[in-house]
């Protein structure tokens, strides 16, 4: 609700008005449901704020956007958010790359996973939107999405409560 910048009052009202929303908010209830993960669940939250806060912005695709993030998030677990974190908040200079890109092998050394399990968990990342890797000279390279560092702002904000 704090992201939103609505009362919940008025998110139920605009909920029930806005039909756009109602399947975003029935990905969190469901997830609630099936996920558990605390870091998810208030991930997934703060993934429909901004997208309740942000429909009026004249921003159509923000809406799909959610709710591709809120797709890939149901199956997202305290590591995905580790690594995600990581990535948001760590960023490592690599040579003619990005200052906030990680290479595969690096994330899993510096996580200590094994480069198999990093790779699992940047796939799923990548296909909620929250991170991008891309093949490069030397392996394959990720770093956070602007979405990917909204989300964990809005989850460090929530879990603050």
């Amino acid at each position: 609700m704090s992201i939103s910048g609505l009362s919940r009052n008025d998110l139920e009202e605009l909920l029930e008005e806005d039909p756009a929303l109602t399947p975003l908010y029935l990905r969190v209830l469901w997830a609630a449901g099936m996920n558990g993960h605390d870091e998810t669940l208030r991930a997934m939250g703060a993934t429909l704020g901004e997208a309740v806060r942000s429909r009026d912005c004249d921003d159509a695709e923000s809406i799909a956007d959610a709710d591709q993030a809120l797709l890939g998030m149901s199956r997202l677990t305290p590591r995905h958010f580790r690594v995600l974190r990581f990535l948001c908040s760590k960023p490592r200079p690599i040579a003619g790359a990005d200052p906030s890109v990680w290479s595969t092998a690096y994330l899993a050394e510096e996580l200590e996973m094994t480069e198999e399990r990093m790779s699992w968990c940047l796939t799923d990342l990548g296909t909620t939107g929250l991170t991008i890797s891309e093949g490069r000279w030397g392996g394959v390279h990720s770093w956070a999405t602007p979405l990917g560092q909204a989300v964990v702002r809005a989850a460090d904000q929530l879990g603050a409560v």
